[in-house]
């Protein structure tokens, strides 16, 4: 499986998603989830929670907003087990982000390796995560602390999981049917 992530739009396969879609579009794609969860404490009466639909065999889980039921984020986990909706395997595929390469096991220092030489220059955020976005999309990659022998956390910090998210797929009246289209 190849995943592509840039600041045109999510393709999955070379399947083009460009707007917040809903789950029908990527089953079509990459099968059912192995599972849904609603995290987060029950919702009011007449409401519901964000669905988190979780593809455990390929690493990747879906955001879906709860009002208007389009995917909003779509996230590739490198290293689950530092993630906070973690899938049972890691994503073992192809993952572009921007034209830049990344992959399992890849530290924090040569993803800003590769990113000094793009034309895409990543912010930092949070003290764990860089991002980039534009008025349509926004990409964040995560990273975590790796331990050492004695089980304190390093200076060396590893990439967990790159995500993409759709902006204005939580406005309601963004629902439009379509699936994803190649291009």
């Amino acid at each position: 499986m190849r995943i592509e992530l840039s600041l045109a739009g999510l393709s999955i396969d070379g399947v083009t998603f460009d707007r917040g879609l809903p789950l029908e579009s990527y089953s079509l794609v990459i099968g059912p989830p192995s599972r849904t969860i609603s995290p987060g404490p029950p919702a009011p009466c007449g409401h519901r929670n964000n669905q988190i639909h979780f593809y455990d065999e390929i690493g990747i889980y879906l955001n879906e907003h709860h009002a208007t039921f389009l995917i909003k984020e779509v996230n590739v986990l490198l290293a689950p087990e530092h993630t906070r909706f973690p899938t049972k395997e890691p994503f073992l595929g192809d993952v572009v982000v921007c034209n830049l390469v990344i992959r399992r096991g890849m530290n924090e220092n040569e993803f800003l390796q590769l990113s000094a030489k793009s034309s895409v220059q990543f912010r930092h955020h949070l003290g764990h995560s860089w991002y980039i976005e534009n008025s349509l999309y926004a990409i964040d990659i995560d990273t975590f602390a790796a331990l050492s022998p004695s089980g304190r956390k390093s200076r060396r910090r590893y990439l967990s999981s790159a995500a993409f998210g759709f902006r204005g797929a939580h406005k309601v009246g963004n629902q439009r049917a379509g699936n994803g289209e190649n291009r």
